[in-house]
């Protein structure tokens, strides 16, 4: 949910019931910077250089969640005889 909001319909007033998301937010960035006819401001790189940050943290998170785990789950799985989660 930090990434992206499993609630979000794609319609309607998602946008004002729910916070954005780290994905909502690089993606208006780039569509900021994208269009633009001149380089991206000093405010723009500042916050991408946060976003990537919050990125960088989220990955590390999920990095570590998949190497422990889904580690677990899987010898779990494979003492039942059961398919193992692909790492």
């Amino acid at each position: 949910m930090n990434m992206v909001d499993l609630r979000l319909t794609g319609q309607g007033q998602d946008g004002v019931r729910f916070g954005a998301t780290l994905l909502q937010k690089l993606g208006y960035l780039t569509g900021a910077i994208a269009v633009a006819d001149f380089p991206p401001t000093d405010q723009e790189l500042e916050v991408k250089a946060l976003l990537h940050e919050e990125l960088r943290l989220h990955l590390e998170a999920l990095e570590a969640l998949v190497a422990n785990e889904v580690a677990a789950l899987n010898e779990m799985l494979r003492a039942r005889g059961m398919l193992i989660i692909a790492e």
